[in-house]
C-alpha cells in the first residue's frame, strides 16, 4: 500500500459546514486506502453574498471554497511546505488508483502541479504552484478549479501535468459519464 506522505509533505482534506455529512463516508474511505489527511473546514458559505462577475454569478459555496484554498495555500507558504496534496470531501478513489498514481504521478521527482481531472477533488501542488496561484488569484472570485486550470495550462517550463481526466478519482457531487448524481453540493 502506498504512503502518500512519502511523496507529499502535507495532505489536507477540505470540507465545509454544509457538507460535513460527507465525512462519514470519505474519511473511512481514505483511511482504508492509507490516507490520513489533516482536516480543514472552509468558512460558512452563508457569510458570503452572491456576487456578479464577468463569468456570471458566483455562489456563496464557491466563494467559501476559494477562501479555504487560499487560507491553506497561505499556510503552506508560511510553513514552507514544499509539496502538498489537497483532497475535497467528496472524492472517491477508483479501484486502480494506486497503480495509476504510481505510474502517472509518483514516478517523477520534479513537478509543478499534479491533477486528476479539471476539478479540485485531488490536486498535488508544489511550493512554486501555490505561490503562483496566490500571486495571480489572491482575493479573486474566479472559481478555484477554473483558476487552477488556467495556472496549469500557462505554458511554464516547470509545468508538467501528469495523469488524465478522472483516471483514478471521481467527484461524488458531479454527474460523470451519465451516472446518477450521488451527493448534492
Amino acid at each position: 500500500m502506498i504512503n502518500l506522505l512519502d511523496y507529499f509533505e502535507k495532505i489536507y482534506l477540505i470540507t465545509s459546514y454544509h457538507t460535513k455529512n460527507r465525512l462519514k463516508d470519505t474519511l473511512p474511505h481514505l483511511h482504508e486506502n492509507n490516507i490520513y489527511p489533516e482536516l480543514f473546514v472552509a468558512p460558512f458559505k452563508y457569510h458570503f453574498l452572491y456576487r456578479k462577475c464577468n463569468q456570471g454569478q458566483e455562489f456563496p459555496g464557491k466563494l467559501s471554497l476559494n477562501c479555504a484554498y487560499e487560507q491553506l495555500f497561505q499556510k503552506c507558504l508560511i510553513e514552507q511546505t514544499k509539496t502538498a496534496l489537497f483532497i475535497e470531501d467528496d472524492v472517491v478513489l477508483l479501484n486502480n488508483w494506486e497503480t495509476a498514481i504510481q505510474k502517472n504521478w509518483l514516478n517523477s521527482t520534479e513537478w509543478y502541479m499534479l491533477r486528476d481531472g479539471p476539478e479540485t477533488q485531488f490536486i498535488g501542488m508544489s511550493y512554486r504552484a501555490i505561490q503562483d496561484y496566490l500571486n495571480k488569484y489572491a482575493l479573486d472570485t474566479y472559481p478555484v478549479d477554473m483558476a487552477l486550470n488556467d495556472l496549469d495550462t500557462s505554458g511554464k517550463e516547470l509545468n508538467k501535468k501528469f495523469g488524465t481526466t478522472g483516471e483514478f478519482t471521481r467527484q461524488k457531487s458531479l454527474t460523470h459519464h451519465n451516472t446518477e448524481q450521488q451527493i448534492s453540493s
